[in-house]
């Protein structure tokens, strides 16, 4: 799983095009996929029309990545 740092104040997010969007900010690609960041677990979802998958690569958010806003953390099983 993907998520933003601690560390990382969620207005820096706005750099990157994310707009706040109730519990969380939310970005639109250039094919209509849509990019969430909770602002409570900070978690980053990708929701695509004709792609069910819900983790965005680290090629799709490599602009958080350069900035050094995201880690990968295990997920609890």
């Amino acid at each position: 799983m993907l998520r933003i740092k601690k560390e990382v104040d969620l207005k820096e997010l706005e750099k990157f095009g994310y707009f706040d969007y109730g519990e969380s900010y939310m970005k639109v690609g250039i094919n209509n996929e849509r990019y969430f960041i909770n602002k409570n677990t900070r978690e980053i979802t990708r929701l695509h029309p004709y792609d069910l998958r819900e983790i965005p690569t680290e090629n799709e958010i490599s602009d958080l990545k350069t900035a050094g806003y995201v880690e990968k953390v295990e997920e609890n099983k």
